[in-house]
């Protein structure tokens, strides 16, 4: 799958950051998909077809970004996940086969982290 075919699912509460990581992945070729909570994306997540989840973990709401990488995960077994923070290292409710990035990371590292996790 080419990235000009590849959606991403971005949950970010902070729309500042939010819209900045979408345009990096439009200017990227991807299509995105865009949630500022756990709730709206757990609804795309149910309704929409997408092929990365990148998940803040500090969310408002009942369903913070480990919640929601399980949740995801339950849907859809073989859907990668990128988390991000800038609040903690810890790393304990990691799924396997995700990829973990401290805020504020360099749209590099994003786009490495799709592409490493998304490759066929």
């Amino acid at each position: 799958m080419s990235d000009k075919t590849r959606t991403i699912l971005v949950v970010e509460d902070d729309a500042l950051v939010r819209s900045f990581v979408v345009e990096e992945l439009a200017d990227a070729g991807y299509t995105v998909l865009e949630a500022d909570n756990g709730e709206a994306a757990a609804e795309l997540a149910v309704h929409r077809a997408f092929d990365v989840l990148f998940t803040d973990i500090r969310l408002p709401g009942a369903i913070d970004g480990w919640d929601l990488a399980k949740l995801v995960r339950d849907i859809k077994p073989s859907v990668p996940v990128i988390y991000a923070t800038g609040y903690t290292s810890k790393r304990e409710q990691q799924l396997p086969g995700t990829v973990f990035l401290m805020k504020p990371y360099r749209p590099v590292e994003l786009l490495h982290a799709i592409a490493t996790l998304a490759a066929p």
